[in-house]
Formats: C-alpha cells, structure tokens, sequence
C-alpha cells in the first residue's frame, strides 16, 4: 500500500512592517502578505535514486498535492498508485531549506529524457518548456464528456470561491482554484500566489485521493486564465471552466480544440462563453449530451 510521509504546515502569510499614509497622515503598521518560496521537487525511482527535476515558485502549503498534481500535469504520473512515496527532504538542513525541498520515489520508470531546467516563477506554468508539443500546443480534442451545465449553477460559482478564499481575505494577493461538481457543489479549493499552483494543488488533490473521473467537474478560477491552465485542465479532462477575469486568444483556442466550456469575466448576472455555449442551460436541468 502506498504510504505518504506527514506533512508539516508552513505559514502561507508572512508579517511585514509598512508605512502607510492615509489623509496625508504618515504611520507604519503591521501588515500581512502572501509567502513566496522555493520548492524543489526530486525525482526518483525504486530503481533510481532521485535527482532535482523542478524547483517551483508557490506559497507553503498543501506542498505534496502541488508536487502531485505538478507531476501529473506533467505526464510524469497518471495516478496515485504510481507513487511510491512523497517526503520533505530528510537531509540534515536548515529547517527552512529541509521544508522547501520534496522527495518523490515513484513506482514506475523516471522518464529519462525529462527534466525542467529552471525555475518555474509563480507567473509561469511551462517555464523550461523548449517545444510547442511540450506546452500542449498540438493538442488535439480529447475524449472530453460535452457536459451541460445550468446558467444559473455557472453565475452562482464565484460568489461560492470568494467565500472561501481565506488567505485572499488576508491579503488580497493569492489566486484560487475551486473544484465544484456539475450542480455547483464544492469539492476542494485551493490557493496560492500561483494561478497554475493554485490548479495544481486542486489536481494534485484529486490524485492523492484516487479520484480517476473528473468528466462531471467544473473548474473556476479567481483571475484570467491563460493556455496553460487550460491544457491541465484537458490532462484532468475537466469538460468545464468558470473564471472571474478574463481568457487570452490561446487559451479560447485550446478549449475549442480540446472540446471545454470555457466562460469568462464570470459574476453573479453575467457571463461570457467563449467555446461551446450551448452547454450553458438557461432553462432546464444539466444535461449530458450523447
């Protein structure tokens, strides 16, 4: 049976000290935002010891789901079953250095000829990608259930994020995924000052959990969304996304081919579909289209 090492919390806040002037009145204060550090995940094998595959830009927290979802985002991994295990670093660091560094053995083969060459800033989903074919640009339309979702589930799904967008509330500096079902009941949510972290950690979740079937799941993102969160969303095979900002020219491009509802600059009267909108109901319950 897999095993997967304990995992300790680390602060996802971070206390500053700000100046701040209100009313032309100067004053400095306490202030909280959002933690940036590194995660360095090696990789290895029953077969192979572990070397330094990725090192990512996030916010601490649910750091074995970020890997989990990273590496099967990644095509490194399909399911929980092949992971061996997943442990912070046991080598003899600094405590801050020992929790930022991630051990994965799995139970399958280490692809030989993958390895990310830098870092991966919380801006960036595929930095160190070289190829079109790597960032899923070749991505065909998959076998992605055409699930149909009622209008009025999609217009109450950013109120449902906002509500529990904890360390948003604190800080107003971190982006979240939520995982809702088709009838608009939340199963995880997660944030990090990475969009493609933030996916990750929900995927990774799911992983971790042995859910194999994500064809009735809509995914909704706090910001914009760009073709990278779309492509981990198609590798999940996740038929729907909802997103409060806005999508670029790609990412409507990839949904289109990859078979997705993609809706934008979502809220709770309006919102804009961008590919396939005839799955958005206005009348009538969710669907799926056979």
């Amino acid at each position: 049976m897999t095993k997967y090492s304990s995992q300790e919390i680390r602060r996802p806040t971070t206390s500053v000290l700000i100046t701040s002037i209100s009313g032309g009145v100067r004053r400095e204060k306490s202030d909280v935002v959002i933690t940036e550090e590194p995660l360095e995940i090696r990789l290895g094998d029953l077969w192979n010891e572990p070397y330094s595959y990725a090192t990512i830009m996030r916010t601490p927290g649910n750091d074995f789901e970020l890997v989990a979802g990273f590496l099967f985002s990644d095509h490194v991994i399909n399911a929980r079953e092949d992971i061996h295990t997943i442990c912070y670093c046991d080598l003899p660091l600094d405590v801050t250095q020992k929790y930022n560094i991630v051990t994965v053995t799995l139970k399958v083969p280490v692809p030989s000829n993958r390895q990310r060459q830098k870092t991966i800033d919380s801006a960036c989903g595929v930095c160190a990608n070289t190829t079109l074919e790597e960032i899923g640009l070749s991505f065909d339309k998959s076998d992605i259930l055409p699930i149909e979702v009622g209008i009025n589930v999609v217009l109450g799904l950013p109120a449902k994020l906002r509500k529990q967008q904890r360390y948003f509330n604190t800080t107003g500096g971190v982006h979240a995924v939520g995982l809702f079902s088709q009838s608009g009941e939340l199963k995880y949510i997660r944030e990090d000052v990475g969009r493609h972290n933030a996916l990750d950690k929900v995927l990774g979740a799911c992983v971790l959990a042995g859910y194999r079937d994500l064809s009735n799941c809509i995914i909704v993102l706090s910001g914009r969304v760009a073709y990278e969160l779309i492509n981990k969303a198609a590798r999940a095979k996740v038929p729907t996304i909802v997103a409060i900002g806005a999508p670029s020219s790609l990412a409507v491009k990839l949904s289109n081919r990859a078979g997705i509802t993609l809706c934008g600059f979502t809220s709770d009267t309006t919102v804009n579909i961008y590919t396939y909108p005839s799955r958005i109901l206005t009348v009538g319950p969710p669907t799926l289209q056979l």
